[in-house]
């Protein structure tokens, strides 16, 4: 491979050719008609390997134009694997009380009703 085809490649795989009058153009970003918007999210999404809203419109706003936050959000509140994800995540925990120190203060008094207050504190 010479240097010329890595650079063409590059340049395909970053800029799309628009054709206009007999005249190449290349396009940096794209604009992506409404049925086209659902394919590139899924598509990056998909790369990204269920990424959240903020990583896929990252990669989307590289290549696209007028691809939206609502848009990208939309996508993944339908989206059956992410829910599922959500699912699992959002369980309500487990509450736990909170160790009661004075326990032993109290089993060492019951054991012992003949020594004072002040002798029963030092374990506290």
């Amino acid at each position: 491979m010479n240097v010329s085809d890595t650079a063409e490649r590059k340049l395909k795989e970053n800029f799309k050719v628009q054709c206009m009058n007999n005249t190449e153009r290349l396009l940096d970003i794209i604009f992506l008609s409404v049925e086209e918007i659902f394919d590139v999210i899924r598509d990056v999404h998909l790369a990204t390997s269920y990424g959240d809203p903020g990583r896929i419109l990252h990669k989307v706003k590289k290549k696209y134009a007028n691809v939206i936050r609502l848009a990208v959000k939309a996508f993944i509140e339908l989206c059956e694997s992410c829910q599922r994800k959500q699912k699992t995540t959002n369980r309500k925990r487990l509450v736990v009380k909170p160790i009661i120190y004075l326990t032993m203060l109290r089993c060492y008094l019951k054991d012992n009703p003949d020594v004072p207050w002040s002798d029963a504190l030092k374990f506290v």
